[in-house]
């Protein structure tokens, strides 16, 4: 499903040097502050004054502390300022927090302009440390206490999963977990069963991604894997080393068919090289034969 960016604000040709940019815009249940402001000259790093834009979020009814209705928003945002483009994707916005700030060379800025996609609004997640009539099997860990329904949670699959289930269909209601810690148990839990559908997003998906395939949660898994295939802007040789580590097939012809030719392949393997500063012998030596690519005959 293609997502479309909405242009929310956007100025071009201006200085800060006598007066910055400050806007608010509302946006479900969130408050978003964009300001261009200037930045006096400072250390030898900053010899002249300069614009710095900052991009931040708080819940809409944010006051004392208090982080709003509790509503969260799964979104794609894009914030362009001169030449550079920051391009974010499934994020997740739950608190006041700044997500950007970028600084430009001068006080003139001619280019800026914010534009968002919200991909879902979700509800109050449920609070897993209380129990209730649909959460009633107790999970351990450390000196906490989250309450799971087994069921639900052995659809995903998984051998940590099947436990629970088993344990609680023979009439147990209480499980220490050892094989993961209360972080990372949290983490999962969380994604898996807090909203009415599980959640992945940008910010919990590196480490979902460790635990699912160290539990073999294999629809978990599935999920991941299609975060992956959908991702914009996740370079397709990084897509693949995901492919590899990970075993996802179906991500790696998908990727293998955005190419058109070999030199194509070539071409987006040597540019992921020089973009993160790595050269031939730094990639899985699977993503090589799926490039059809042999190492040794590759001279740099």
């Amino acid at each position: 499903m293609a997502y479309r960016m909405n242009s929310l604000f956007k100025k071009l040709s201006f200085s800060v040097e006598s007066s910055p940019v400050f806007v608010r815009i509302p946006q479900s249940a969130f408050q978003i502050i964009l300001s261009a402001k200037k930045c006096e000259k400072g250390d030898e790093n900053s010899q002249k004054n300069h614009a710095k834009v900052e991009l931040s979020i708080e819940p809409a009814n944010f006051s004392d502390g208090i982080n709003g209705d509790g509503y969260e928003l799964i979104v794609d945002y894009k914030l362009v300022v001169d030449s550079e483009t920051k391009l974010i994707e499934r994020d997740r916005w739950k608190n006041k927090e700044v997500l950007q700030e970028i600084e430009t060379n001068s006080c003139n800025i001619d280019w800026l302009e914010l534009s968002l996609c919200v991909r879902e609004m979700l509800g109050i997640p449920g609070d897993l440390h209380i129990s209730n009539s649909f959460r009633n099997f107790a999970l351990l860990n450390s000196d906490k206490t989250w309450y799971v329904n087994t069921n639900q949670l052995n659809t995903f699959g998984g051998r940590l999963f099947k436990e629970w289930y088993e344990r609680d269909s023979q009439g147990e209601n209480t499980c220490v977990v050892q094989s993961i810690d209360d972080k990372e148990l949290d983490l999962l839990l969380t994604a898996c069963c807090a909203y009415s559908t599980p959640i992945v997003h940008r910010r919990n998906f590196d480490k979902l991604l460790e635990i699912a395939d160290k539990e073999k949660i294999t629809g978990l898994l599935r999920l991941l894997e299609s975060f992956i295939v959908d991702s914009r802007v996740i370079h397709p040789i990084r897509k693949l080393e995901y492919s590899a580590e990970y075993r996802m097939s179906r991500l790696a012809t998908s990727v293998l068919r955005s190419f058109p030719n070999r030199l194509s392949r070539l071409d987006s393997l040597f540019a992921y090289l020089s973009e993160n500063g790595e050269n031939i012998t730094d990639v899985h030596l699977d993503v090589l034969k799926m490039l059809e690519i042999q190492s040794e005959s590759i001279v740099i």
